[in-house]
């Protein structure tokens, strides 16, 4: 994972998901997905998990299961066993695109995961939080929401008063 983070980064890319590419593929139940990219077969077979085979491989994996599935193959089916239903030809990049699920699934978690920058980290008030939120193309409610949690903690140990509230009045046109 830090060798792939610091690809992008030596690139000047920071990116915002990283899915494992056979989860990046179609899960309808009961049938398994497939995509040849490369020399490569991808079949997703489980909401979380899937395998990859080289071509040669292929036909011994699929043996080697008690039974014979269908799977929804969006290359050109291969002669291999299982039954294979031939879908509109498509990319595994493309298959990613359209699959909205694999869009929210990462493994960018823990240590890894995606900081976003906050307006209230980097500028001292709720009013120059909404100035800046037009700039960064945040909207009002994601500012709202930061101003408050700022904000909050102070309310408990002082009463409320213009200090805390000052950097939520609207301006007068």
């Amino acid at each position: 994972m830090r060798d792939w983070l610091a690809r992008c980064e030596s690139l000047s890319l920071q990116p915002l998901a990283l899915t494992p590419d056979v989860l990046a593929l179609p899960w309808q139940p009961p049938a398994w997905s497939a995509v040849q990219v490369d020399e490569q077969w991808l079949i997703r077979h489980q909401p979380w998990g899937g395998m990859a085979a080289e071509n040669v491989w292929l036909t011994e994996l699929l043996q080697s299961e008690a039974e014979e599935h269908v799977i929804d193959s969006y290359s050109p089916p291969p002669a291999a066993p299982g039954v294979w239903r031939e879908q509109p030809a498509q990319t595994l990049l493309t298959l990613a695109a359209r699959h909205p699920a694999a869009q929210k699934l990462t493994l960018l978690q823990g240590e890894f995961a995606v900081r976003r920058r906050s307006c209230a980290g980097e500028l001292a008030s709720g009013a120059v939080c909404r100035a800046g939120s037009g700039v960064t193309g945040w909207g009002k409610t994601a500012c709202w929401t930061i101003a408050i949690w700022r904000v909050r903690p102070r309310r408990r140990n002082r009463p409320a008063g213009p200090s805390i509230t000052a950097g939520f009045r609207r301006r007068k046109r």
